[in-house]
């Protein structure tokens, strides 16, 4: 195998190694830093939370519900942007 063979082999497999340890670093990253609510689990998280105002949700008829606080409502909630 020529010398420039071997580099460009060394190059790869340096670029594969940087690339997997990027990816598990941001993985952990998001894992360890993603807010979650009390009582959430993963697999059943939409069915055991209690919903917090501005939660939205699909219906079996495939419109959304959003829940105002009070209520789940299919009026969408005003927009909380000040035009900045």
């Amino acid at each position: 195998m020529s010398r420039a063979a071997q580099s460009l082999g060394r190059v790869i497999l340096i670029a594969f190694v940087l690339v997997a340890l990027l990816a598990v670093v941001t993985a952990a990253r998001f894992a360890t830093t993603r807010e979650r609510r009390p009582g959430a689990s993963i697999r059943n998280a939409a069915r055991t939370m209690k919903p917090e105002k501005g939660d939205v949700r699909r219906t079996k008829d495939g419109g959304l519900e959003y829940f105002d606080g009070r209520q789940w409502t299919r009026t969408p909630p005003p927009p909380n942007d000040n035009g900045l």
